[in-house]
């Protein structure tokens, strides 16, 4: 490394960079971070404030957070909370894979402790965990309208429309349609695309 480090600015308003650049940089390394340098938690809660200090020791070590104050760590770690679900949403469908939870055990990814892998065996297993699981799947099966943005931060797409159109208080349906206007034939014709 040749010691510069990239500068990432967070609104405090919309607790997250408004860049695209700086999103994707930031999101980026927090995902590298929720994979190699915490363990992975059943809940975010269950993390002890020394399993998270590296993670930040880290995340200073490749970014610098301009104007890093307590706020600004609180939503740094916000999205390293929403980073670490969708991690553990992988790990999940890696679980799911096997037919059995010995199976699953020995097919331990290699980013994750074995103690810790069988933690999250064990909380997937539970047949209250399965039960709420299904229900969640339905309900998620139920939803009319789907986003179609991609892995692009809304906030960062809301910033870059008002810098286009001015700070319109339509930016957010306009937004909204944009990303699922694949979706409602309403929303398909060129001219509103346009």
């Amino acid at each position: 490394m040749n010691g510069f480090k990239y500068a990432v600015h967070i609104s405090n308003e919309k607790r997250r960079p408004l860049n695209r650049v700086q999103s994707a940089k930031l999101s980026s390394t927090l995902g590298i971070i929720s994979r190699e340098h915490i363990p992975m938690p059943v809940k975010w809660t269950e993390l002890k404030e020394e399993e998270i200090m590296p993670a930040f020791d880290f995340l200073q070590m490749k970014l610098d957070i301009v104007g890093l104050d307590h706020e600004k760590k609180m939503m740094v770690l916000d999205l390293l909370k929403n980073r670490t679900r969708s991690q553990r949403y992988r790990l999940h469908k890696h679980f799911l894979k096997h037919s059995t939870t010995l199976e699953a055990i020995e097919d331990q990814p290699e980013m994750l402790s074995k103690e810790n892998w069988k933690a999250l065996c064990a909380y997937w297993s539970d047949p209250k965990v399965q039960e709420r699981c299904e229900i969640n799947r339905n309900n998620r099966s139920k939803l009319s309208i789907l986003n179609n943005q991609g892995s692009r931060a809304f906030v960062t797409l809301l910033n870059e429309l008002r810098r286009g159109f001015g700070d319109d208080p339509g930016d957010e349906f306009i937004s909204f349609c944009l990303t699922i206007g694949d979706k409602i034939s309403i929303f398909s014709d060129e001219t509103f695309r346009s």
